[in-house]
């Protein structure tokens, strides 16, 4: 798993985490506020349907953002679950201040979805739920003044600790922006250094470590058609070395490596295993096919004549083995070497599939 996914999972998880008790609240809500509902209506005290409608249809929004939210965190739409998050939040928090009038400190209540808003969206959300808390305050005090004058009293208390609030809630949002700003270049940098480690110096291609990583992946893919791998190897390369010196030997490497980089495609992956040794992983790619493949790269390169060794010709061996689906990648690999190996022992210069 590289850096970006590791990161991407963790907030997954946290936002997963923040939904969960989303959802445990809003169900908690509608159970407190229709006990509350039927307590009053027993007592025979007044309870207007505006204020059932109002409640329940809230309510029941409520539990619907909730669904949603996990639905959409279940699509890996991480952007547009964050927005159905934060209206969620301040529903919630919005409930009680109209179920529970004569406790006006709850209009502050909707505070928790601003906070919200500044950990998973922008200031312009924050301002957003900043303007509709203020508009709800405002309702509040023009519902209740006529009642209370002390009211305004309390008012001025809620606008003052909504803008201490929203204060530190941009504070907290440019902090994090800050943060994200330095992880993002730190993921970068491990992120190019891991692809350094992951490149082989002379072929450029992806090294031992990274076909690992790769075949491990696959194996867990549940593809219709089973991955391949070849593991190729050059005929007679210590010969070339021997006769012509390493610095053509390496010249001959560069020469198999072209065709290879041929190969690569979304499905298609070439790695250096080794001295003279290639493996080729084919994610989605039917063995016959894999086969043909291969066969027709070993008629072409084996045909070119190469200057930097007299113009003699190099030809290569290869063993081809499809993933069984219960076996480990090491098993994978050593099916694909022994079907290299029987290649070699018919007189190289051949393509063999592995039987078992």
């Amino acid at each position: 798993m590289n850096t970006n996914d590791y990161f991407k999972n963790f907030y997954k998880k946290w936002l997963s985490f923040v939904v969960f008790c989303g959802l445990v609240l809003t169900v908690s809500i509608l159970f407190v506020n229709i006990f509350s509902l039927s307590i009053t209506f027993f007592q025979n005290k007044d309870i207007t349907l505006n204020v059932i409608f109002k409640v329940l249809i809230l309510n029941l929004c409520n539990f619907i953002l909730s669904l949603m939210s996990l639905s959409v965190l279940k699509e890996e739409n991480l952007e547009k679950s964050k927005k159905i998050i934060c209206l969620n939040y301040f529903l919630i928090s919005y409930l009680p201040s109209i179920f529970y009038t004569n406790y006006s400190i709850l209009l502050v209540l909707p505070f928790i979805a601003i906070i919200f808003a500044a950990v998973f969206e922008n200031l312009k959300t924050m301002k957003i739920f900043y303007c509709l808390n203020i508009l709800l305050i405002l309702n509040y005090f023009f519902n209740n003044i006529a009642k209370d004058s002390f009211e305004l009293i309390s008012v001025i208390i809620a606008i003052i600790i909504l803008n201490i609030i929203f204060k530190v809630s941009k504070e907290i949002y440019f902090m994090i922006q800050e943060d994200s700003f330095y992880i993002k270049k730190i993921i970068k940098k491990h992120n190019n250094l891991q692809k350094k480690l992951d490149i082989e110096p002379l072929t450029k291609l992806l090294n031992k470590n990274s076909l690992i990583r790769d075949l491990e992946t696959v194996k867990k893919q549940n593809n219709k058609i089973s991955p391949c791998i070849v593991m190729l190897d050059l005929d007679f390369f210590k010969r070339i070395n021997d006769t012509f010196g390493h610095v053509n030997g390496d010249k001959a490497l560069l020469s198999i490596t072209n065709y290879l980089n041929k190969l690569e495609s979304n499905n298609v992956k070439a790695y250096r295993f080794g001295g003279e040794e290639f493996v080729i992983l084919f994610k989605n790619t039917d063995i016959k096919n894999v086969y043909n493949i291969i066969e027709k790269t070993r008629k072409n390169f084996g045909n070119v004549k190469h200057d930097y060794i007299n113009n003699e010709k190099i030809t290569f061996s290869a063993g081809i083995s499809a993933y069984d689906g219960k076996s480990s990648i090491y098993k994978w690999l050593d099916q694909a070497d022994k079907a290299l190996y029987q290649a070699k022992n018919e007189g190289r210069n051949k393509v063999i599939i592995y039987k078992g």
